[in-house]
């Protein structure tokens, strides 16, 4: 957390150049791009985890293979009948094989689905703080229960930016 403060502060510092709501509302709209941006990013880290997952599960199979491979070739060179379960371990281990491997190859396709950045969701969610900026000093609502939160959420902001400048 010691790493981010600087840049916190900065932050907080850049904000305080705005009048209040649009303060919260700049700051919701940071929060929001930084999500965003934090979900492509991890939608390309799983991508990668489900495609090495992949070439792990293969790796496994021939591995796990290799020594029934060599068993059965030296049985058939000699003419002899193979051991008795021999099929049924390597159905076994193609079996778990193909269905990790299934797993990993639908883990591995969520790095090509298309995530639209929620423009409609974020003017809404943006625009929040200032109306009810502007609509807390009407006579309706300064009594209400909605301006009481709307009041606890402004504040609640300022705490916040209070708590990253002051330590």
């Amino acid at each position: 957390m010691e790493f981010f403060r600087p840049l916190l502060e900065l932050f907080f510092r850049l904000l305080d150049l705005v009048e209040m709501p649009w303060q919260a509302s700049l700051f919701l709209l940071c929060l929001i791009l930084l999500l965003f941006s934090l979900l492509q990013v991890s939608k390309r880290i799983v991508g990668f985890v489900g495609k090495l997952g992949m070439k792990l599960v293969e790796l496994a199979v021939r591995m796990f293979l290799l020594p029934e491979y060599l068993v059965s070739s030296l049985f058939r060179r000699l003419k002899l009948r193979s051991l008795p379960g021999i099929d049924i371990y390597d159905e076994l281990v193609e079996a778990v094989g193909r269905s990790t491997y299934n797993m990993f190859e639908r883990i591995s396709k969520i790095q090509e689905r298309k995530i639209r950045f929620p423009v409609f969701l974020t003017i809404l969610i943006v625009s929040i703080p200032i109306a009810a900026w502007y609509l807390r000093y009407y006579a309706v609502l300064q009594d209400s229960p909605v301006g009481s939160y709307i009041d606890r959420g402004f504040t609640a902001y300022e705490q916040l930016k209070r708590l990253v400048l002051e330590n």
